[in-house]
């Protein structure tokens, strides 16, 4: 089904577990979306990490502008309570209806809930990051939390990722043709 979609994946990149990686792949990926996209085409940022804690795929609704690390970052940056980005919003939700995307992953077969924290560490980092630089363009981000390989094997971990992504694009789909319908 994936592949008969129409969903192109660009950017399948593994950021080292850093804020300064953060901040650059933020760049690299908001550059290669402006660059190399028209008006017409639906696109979204989708971020995965892992939640070592989690039982199920979380879908995470906003990130906070507060860098927290209980453990420093494989560069050897540990902030304590910092700004991500000064003088921003202290939190950003993304623009994807949740509860829509929630409804398919169920209709899938996928574990699947909406999440209100998604920490304090890399994962928040460059979800905010991509929150607040996406902002101008109007693209939306979304974070998704994976549980470890112990409590959802690789298989039923891509295929929850490939249905997140069906669903994405079928909600900016939708979103297009509303706007095309009403004549915006």
């Amino acid at each position: 089904e994936f592949a008969d979609s129409g969903v192109a994946v660009r950017g399948l990149d593994a950021l080292e577990v850093s804020a300064s990686a953060c901040r650059a792949g933020v760049r690299a990926i908001l550059a290669d979306f402006v660059d190399g996209s028209s008006e017409s085409d639906a696109r979204a940022i989708v971020h995965l990490g892992v939640s070592s804690m989690s039982q199920q795929v979380n879908l995470e609704c906003r990130g906070f502008n507060v860098a927290d690390f209980r453990i420093p970052d494989v560069s050897g940056w540990q902030p304590s309570g910092e700004a991500i980005v000064a003088g921003a919003s202290p939190q950003l939700y993304t623009a994807l209806a949740l509860p829509e995307i929630l409804g398919e992953m169920h209709d899938r077969g996928v574990d699947c809930a909406i999440s209100t924290d998604p920490g304090r560490y890399i994962c928040n980092y460059i979800f905010y990051s991509s929150l607040h630089a996406a902002q101008p363009s109007g693209i939306p981000v979304l974070f998704v939390h994976v549980p470890a390989f112990t409590r959802m094997d690789q298989a039923a971990q891509v295929t929850a990722v490939l249905c997140v992504l069906l669903a994405v694009a079928g909600q900016l789909r939708r979103r297009r043709q509303q706007r095309q319908g009403s004549g915006s």
